[in-house]
């Protein structure tokens, strides 16, 4: 999917373009507990789970496109 593993991660980068690692691990704390909270209050759940898997988001792979210090 334009070069990224899986849809789940292209969207994260397609949506929130983040640029630094930093933004990366605020973006994987902050969607982690949204979506925990939204599964606990709404019961059809599994329909968003259908269209996109949280769990297939590939962090490490985001992290590593960002550019280092000497880039």
């Amino acid at each position: 999917m334009n070069g990224w593993r899986n849809r789940a991660t292209w969207l994260v980068n397609l949506w929130f373009e983040p640029e630094t690692v930093e933004d990366i691990n605020h973006l994987e704390d902050m969607l982690q507990s949204e979506f925990e909270a939204f599964l606990k209050k709404w019961m059809f759940g599994g329909f968003y789970c259908d269209l996109i898997d949280f769990t297939a988001i590939d962090w490490d792979e985001l992290r590593n496109a960002m550019p280092t210090e000497e880039e």
